[in-house]
């Protein structure tokens, strides 16, 4: 994959993060824009998802399957981390009120 369709994918990974986020790095820091309550779960699985893309992507340049797979399921589990972190998030908000 040319660098320039590397690039491509990391745009569309950044697009489908969630609203308010920065991420400062791809660890575990993250700065909510907004005053909106985000569950935890959510800002992690979104991060795996991120991660998971990159490493996904790096995969498919080097033609390392292993890892291009890694990435693959990293991102299903960030996906499935964000779900249940955005249902925690609904039933909060049903709470409050």
């Amino acid at each position: 994959m040319p660098i320039t369709g590397l690039l491509a994918e990391l745009r569309v990974t950044a697009a489908v993060m969630p609203a308010g986020l920065w991420i400062t790095d791809l660890g575990s820091s993250y700065e909510p824009v907004t005053g909106s309550e985000m569950d935890s779960d959510r800002i992690a699985g979104a991060a795996k998802q991120v991660k998971g893309s990159i490493k996904e992507a790096i995969g498919k340049l080097t033609g390392n399957t292993k890892i291009q797979t890694e990435g693959a399921a990293q991102k299903v589990e960030g996906k499935v981390q964000n779900t249940a972190g955005g249902a925690k998030d609904v039933v909060r908000d049903a709470a409050d009120k």
